[in-house]
């Protein structure tokens, strides 16, 4: 995980280093997300806490090729056991790396779709799955550039499927 880390800020430090500043070609985003689980996992986990880092390179007016790295935390929910005493089903933590495209559809309102690979420890072990997202966002300024996005993410992972609902606000720089 540490490869994939260090893979991504070496290319957002190159984009970013060969961007012109004047016309944004190049834009980076901190995004904070919150999010609940659909499917089957939210017979066992609650609400997801985290973010992601996002690279966008724009390509034309309306459109960008997008890099995303981040993920969250999916709590485990509580319940009582047969023995009367309460107990909780373990967290998961998940990790995303991520690339795709997102496509303003007037001046403002966005759809973007982003695929790629994801680390879960999901049902007890470490394991490596694939991961995409279909987004439907809003961009406005408030002090710069800042979206709102609601996403529904999807990670598989050697049949085990975690699903999220998540909502974002991007913070641009």
């Amino acid at each position: 995980m540490k490869k994939i880390v260090i893979a991504s800020f070496l290319l957002a430090s190159f984009l970013y280093s060969n961007a012109q500043v004047d016309d944004r070609t190049l834009i980076l985003s901190l995004m904070p997300q919150i999010g609940f689980p659909v499917g089957e996992v939210k017979k066992t986990n609650g609400i997801i806490l985290g973010g992601h880092f996002q690279v966008e390179k724009q390509i034309t007016n309306n459109s960008r090729i997008l890099l995303q790295f981040g993920g969250g935390m999916l709590q485990g929910k509580k319940y009582d056991t047969e023995w009367g005493y309460e107990d909780s089903y373990p967290a998961i933590a998940l990790t995303q790396l991520r690339g795709g495209a997102k496509y303003f559809m007037g001046q403002h309102i966005f759809i973007a779709g982003m695929a790629g690979a994801a680390q879960s420890n999901a049902e007890g072990k470490k394991s490596i799955g694939f991961s995409y997202a279909p987004v439907i966002g809003y961009e406005f300024l408030i002090g710069g550039n800042s979206d709102v996005n609601l996403r529904y993410d999807i990670s598989t992972f050697n049949g085990y499927k975690v699903e999220l609902a998540t909502f974002s606000i991007g913070y641009h720089f």
